[in-house]
């Protein structure tokens, strides 16, 4: 398994901007909902067309790029809302959270970047196949 840095980078970034394009929605919940569950799709289907390497070392790459980017995305919007969170006392207690909700983050992000990685392969392997066809 190789892992590719260069396009673990750019789907961490795609998934990234797609998770704080969402947070500043507002109160837009439900398109907010919709941006937060296909940012790490869209970020591992990126990071996995881009990869040149064996398919599994390229779902890989997709899970890494989004479970990473769900992760640091929860402390950036955390820090973005922060000041309304800090009610006095419970600072404690909203630390716990974020990080519970950043390790959440992680997992599922991860899954959705493999699930983004499968379909870029799938993608990427149809591109291929027609290709060689022409």
């Amino acid at each position: 398994m190789i892992l590719n840095w260069k396009t673990i980078a750019t789907g961490f970034i795609v998934t990234l901007i797609l998770y704080i394009a969402g947070a500043s929605l507002g109160h837009i919940s439900i398109l907010k909902g919709i941006i937060y569950i296909l940012a790490p799709i869209i970020g591992g289907f990126v990071a996995v067309y881009m990869n040149n390497t064996n398919y599994v070392g390229s779902i890989i790459n997709g899970g890494i790029a989004s479970g990473i980017a769900g992760f640091t995305a929860t402390f950036i919007i955390s820090w973005l809302i922060g000041p309304n969170l800090a009610f006095e006392g419970y600072l404690e207690i909203i630390i716990v959270i974020i990080v519970i909700n950043a390790i959440m983050a992680l997992l599922i992000g991860a899954l959705l970047g493999l699930i983004g990685g499968i379909l870029g392969l799938l993608a990427k392997r149809h591109v291929f196949e027609n290709e060689n066809l022409t």
